[in-house]
């Protein structure tokens, strides 16, 4: 075999291997049009401040992002409040379908820092809220790099002064 030859054999070999495991268009991509409903907020006995509940619904499955990239847990985060952090968590792996949409229950907590130990309760978010709240939903695994799949989600001002008490 001569040169030449090897060298087109070589790269056949290596365009046949790149093609085994092809890219799939979106898989990068951040969902977009992604909102929330139902907002609630319950007071638990035994836990700091107000724990608020919603659905959020989607265009596209959140699920898909979750199980292909083999990941083990979801973060809701979004702008502080003040000094206070906003934190959840979505429920994305019980996803399920109404009227077209994606929708995953999740929650969120108002406190001082990420431990939860200390948090606000729902007239004291009322008094410190001036503006609407950005948020993004990551996920991540024990060694996976954490990835953002959904930003740009908005909280309204209003739908937390209006949300209802349980």
């Amino acid at each position: 075999m001569t040169k030449n030859n090897k060298k087109y054999l070589m790269l056949f070999v290596c365009l046949f291997i790149s093609a085994c495991d092809p890219y799939v268009a979106g898989d990068d991509e951040i969902v977009q049009h992604v909102h929330l409903d139902k907002l609630t907020a319950s007071q638990i006995s035994g836990m700091s401040g107000d724990l608020f509940t919603f659905n959020m619904g989607a265009e596209r499955s959140l699920r898909h992002f979750y199980v292909q990239g083999n990941y083990k847990y979801s973060h809701f985060r979004c702008t502080p409040i003040q000094d206070y952090v906003v934190i959840g968590s979505v429920s994305i792996d019980e996803e399920h379908v109404e009227h077209g949409m994606y929708i995953s229950s999740g929650s969120f907590k108002v406190c001082e820092d990420e431990s939860m130990n200390t948090c606000l309760r729902k007239t004291q978010i009322e008094g410190l809220l001036t503006d609407n709240l950005s948020c993004r939903l990551v996920v991540g695994g024990l060694f996976k790099k954490s990835k953002v799949i959904a930003d740009s989600i908005v909280i309204t001002r209003d739908s937390i002064l209006e949300s209802k008490n349980l």
